[in-house]
């Protein structure tokens, strides 16, 4: 019983993961895209080279669009198909968290652990979108959890190559740091745990490492034959240039920007960390197994941390693999200090409570509570202000009402999953800004759109057929891949400037085109028989007259 618990708790605790999983739109760019690119591999049969508005979309390699595509298949092209790997891999990567620490620090702990993860808030947004990293993070956490399992005893004709296979996976999700990351959070942490019983034998270690190439290699000879110019692209553009410099990605962050994500990722387990690590990390538990498992969790986390701290690209889902060895010392706090872990949060409570009635008694601008993008409708701020001070006032008060028995602690599991589920339907105006459905809603079934400067890959998703892109350099497509080298799609017609769309359009007069939103008062000088159909505040959408 003890053990269906374990598992049990942190599954219900993914619940949020799937709740209205497709009642947002489609996300531009990224989400849009990925579709996009899972509806023309599973349309057109490409499923060696993803294309994305027909043309090569090499920035990533094929893995998560292979899945989506086959969820498109099995339940529809719709969102929830779209959205339901990263949820599915979301209780995967749970489950692979409560694994590890089962194996390191025992049920409890375990359940703890699961719970933790599964409602942080990075994890929890992340598990709700169509982008590579909730897949790429459980693919790096089971290749982790088969090495740590081999350590402590496992059959390494088993476990290695079940390593193997998920780095291998990995990479065929998100490029070469599938093998990198594993294999620095093992090698920083492996030191803490005690020795194997036996040397694993190399013969094991080759296979395990053969696997790894057998899973890689066919797809990415078969990329390189089609595309020659990939190899070059993937190992200089998207590995070193992203490692080493923001000149292209423009992805720069401070050097402590992962660890911030980290702390604000965890939510309010952030403060049962903070305050139990020092102790942990002093007295390391009452056996030499608590320790190991403990210095094991902290050498894991910073290695990762310290890696994409020193990297020149920085985005915030690039942390949750740390969340993984974080929340197992979650899970140890609460197991080993108790009653330490619940003066955390009791003083989580009563920060929370403060900064919330004080804003609610001073009338503080909301706009400070949110980092919105320009285009987001001025009328989400006071609605959300109000749900984040109604939610810390409540769970606030509900965790010092609880007093310091331990089942308080639960409470921490409620506030993010809370938070979030409410804002949903208030957030709605804002994720329709971000989404091109409503302008899709408005084209006939057959439309031809010509994307002047301009495109949206979610109007290519939800219209289920590719546009002519007008441009000069590719970059309105998003693909690094293309943009390095458009004048090769520029001579074979796949991309067109915008003289010769001009062009076009005068002789076709049934050509729709897409707009920038901001170009609309340029439409003058364009000498072209256009009138607005529909707009957004990113776009606009012409009809030839």
């Amino acid at each position: 019983m003890r053990a269906a618990w374990v598992v049990a708790l942190p599954i219900l605790a993914c619940v949020p993961m799937f709740w209205g999983l497709g009642r947002w739109p489609l996300l531009d760019p990224d989400e849009g895209r990925n579709a996009e690119v899972a509806r023309e591999m599973l349309g057109f049969g490409s499923w060696m080279v993803p294309r994305l508005n027909g043309l090569p979309f090499l920035d990533k390699p094929p893995m998560l669009f292979w899945i989506i595509a086959g969820a498109f298949r099995a339940f529809g092209t719709n969102e929830i198909s779209a959205r339901l790997p990263a949820a599915l891999a979301g209780v995967a990567l749970v489950l692979l968290t409560v694994a590890l620490t089962r194996m390191l620090l025992g049920r409890l702990a375990a359940c703890w652990a699961g719970v933790a993860l599964a409602t942080a808030p990075l994890a929890l947004v992340y598990a709700r979108l169509t982008i590579f990293d909730m897949p790429f993070t459980a693919f790096v956490t089971a290749a982790l959890v088969s090495l740590v399992r081999t350590r402590l005893g496992g059959a390494a004709a088993v476990w290695l190559p079940l390593a193997g296979l998920s780095m291998g996976l990995a990479v065929l999700t998100k490029g070469p740091v599938g093998v990198v990351l594993p294999l620095l959070a093992w090698w920083c942490g492996r030191g803490a745990l005690p020795p194997p019983v036996q040397r694993s034998r190399r013969i094991v270690v080759l296979a395990a490492s053969a696997l790894t190439l057998t899973v890689v290699l066919p797809w990415l000879l078969w990329v390189v034959h089609a595309e020659p110019d990939f190899l070059r692209y993937a190992v200089v553009d998207e590995t070193l240039l992203r490692f080493t410099s923001t000149a292209r990605f423009h992805r720069g962050e401070p050097v402590y920007y992962p660890t911030a994500v980290a702390v604000v990722g965890m939510g309010v387990w952030a403060s049962v960390l903070l305050w139990t690590a020092p102790m942990l990390m002093r007295d390391g538990g009452t056996t030499p197994c608590q320790r190991s498992a403990i210095h094991f969790a902290a050498r894991a986390a910073v290695a990762i941390l310290v890696f994409f701290s020193i990297s020149a690209s920085k985005r915030a889902g690039y942390v949750l693999p740390a969340l993984v060895p974080l929340a197992l010392l979650v899970g140890a706090g609460i197991t080993l200090a108790p009653e330490r872990a619940l003066s955390a949060l009791r003083g989580a409570a009563v920060i929370a409570l403060f900064v919330a009635l004080l804003s609610l008694v001073g009338q503080q601008d909301a706009t400070a509570l949110a980092d919105f993008p320009k285009e987001a409708p001025p009328t989400l701020v006071q609605p959300l202000f109000l749900i984040t001070c109604g939610v810390c006032i409540v769970w606030g008060a509900a965790v010092l009402a609880a007093g310091r028995r331990r089942p308080a602690l639960a409470l921490a599991a409620v506030f993010a999953p809370a938070l979030y589920l409410l804002a949903l339907d208030p957030l709605m105006p804002f994720a329709e800004s971000r989404s091109a459905r409503r302008l899709a809603s408005a084209l006939p079934p057959n439309a031809t759109v010509v994307g002047l400067r301009h495109f949206r890959p979610s109007l290519a998703f939800y219209h289920r057929r590719t546009m002519l892109l007008a441009t000069f350099d590719g970059r309105e497509l998003t693909s690094n891949y293309v943009s390095s080298r458009p004048e090769r799609f520029l001579a074979d017609g796949r991309l067109v400037t915008p003289a010769h769309a001009r062009q076009l359009i005068r002789a076709t007069p049934s050509f729709y085109v897409l707009t920038g939103a901001g170009r609309v008062t340029q439409t003058p000088r364009w000498n072209l028989p256009l009138v607005v159909m529909a707009t957004d505040q990113r776009s606009a959408l012409w009809a030839t007259r």
